[in-house]
């Protein structure tokens, strides 16, 4: 299990070196870790070249005051240049660190398969993982099974008797419970084979609380006629056991035209809501032409364990 790993400034490899490797967030910055070197590093940056002392003082030779202030500021100066600069290494220790040591943590919490879902896909990269349109977070989409869970309960028969090295993905929250991301995922329909732009989102409603409107897609994202979508939302409570889903759609296109001849995306069948334990939610929409900029309702029809 790779958490960390990178050639600059990490404390793992970046290399898969196992015959089932598991990249979780993509192996190198973990959810709830600080920020990474290069952001932790330019506010700091900018404040050490800010403060006096950084460049040429300019100071009247001939008034003893002006030399004994300039001499004290000079000292403040580097004084405080060598705290941030401390503050800077402690940073990017605590950052590695915490990336580093999260493999541990994923692994002690995915022993009880109880709490936690713990799934991972085999793609080529994270970053394909990711995509929403992508064939990745499928568990079946060949006759070899290519998702697996991660930590204790890996599924080492998947090693194909070490054949060839393989790589599995995953997304999970920021704090502990370590689990793996809620998945929603929905599929259009073939006709009318149309294709649109724009982002969706979700909200969910679970025994314990419900979420707020959820962005599943940070910009916008082509809706293809036939395709299957899954996005990985990211949870701030745990909400309980899922009981009703509302799904909502909005066009790139400016929304006076929506007004005048909303933009649509027609849906094929149910949406799907896997949560952190692992549990897949069915939900019926109300209808399946979702028009872009209204709430559409959904009716639970039942849930089972993966």
């Amino acid at each position: 299990m790779i958490t960390n790993g990178d050639k600059l400034l990490a404390m793992g490899s970046p290399d898969a070196m196992g015959h089932l490797n598991v990249w979780p967030n993509g192996g190198v910055n973990q959810p709830g870790c600080v920020p990474g070197l290069i952001t932790t590093m330019m506010p700091l940056t900018q404040t050490i070249f800010s403060l006096p002392g950084t460049s040429a003082f300019s100071v009247d030779r001939s008034n003893p005051f002006d030399i004994l202030t300039g001499f004290f500021a000079l000292q403040h100066s580097l004084s405080v240049k060598s705290n941030l600069v401390r503050n800077l290494v402690l940073n990017v220790i605590d950052h590695t660190g915490c990336s580093h040591v999260r493999a541990l943590q994923l692994f002690r919490d995915s022993i009880d398969s109880s709490v936690c879902n713990t799934k991972a896909y085999e793609c080529d990269s994270y970053a394909s993982f990711l995509q929403p349109d992508s064939e990745c977070a499928q568990c079946n989409r060949s006759s070899v099974p290519s998702c697996t869970p991660w930590g204790y309960h890996t599924n080492l028969s998947l090693s194909l008797g070490g054949i060839r090295q393989r790589n599995f993905y995953t997304a999970t929250t920021a704090r502990s419970p370590y689990c793996s991301k809620p998945k929603i995922q929905f599929t259009l329909q073939a006709l009318p084979a149309e294709t649109t732009s724009g982002k969706v989102y979700v909200t969910l409603y679970g025994s314990h609380a419900t979420s707020s409107k959820l962005l599943l897609t940070p910009r916008n994202v082509d809706l293809k006629a036939g395709q299957t979508y899954s996005f990985f939302p990211q949870l701030s409570r745990e909400l309980g056991t899922l009981e009703k889903l509302v799904f909502y759609w909005e066009s790139s296109r400016l929304a006076l035209l929506d007004r005048v001849k909303p933009d649509r995306i027609h849906l094929e069948g149910s949406i799907l809501a896997t949560d952190q334990d692992g549990t897949v939610t069915v939900f019926q929409p109300a209808r399946t032409d979702v028009e872009s900029r209204k709430n559409l309702r959904t009716k639970f029809l039942r849930s089972y364990e993966q």
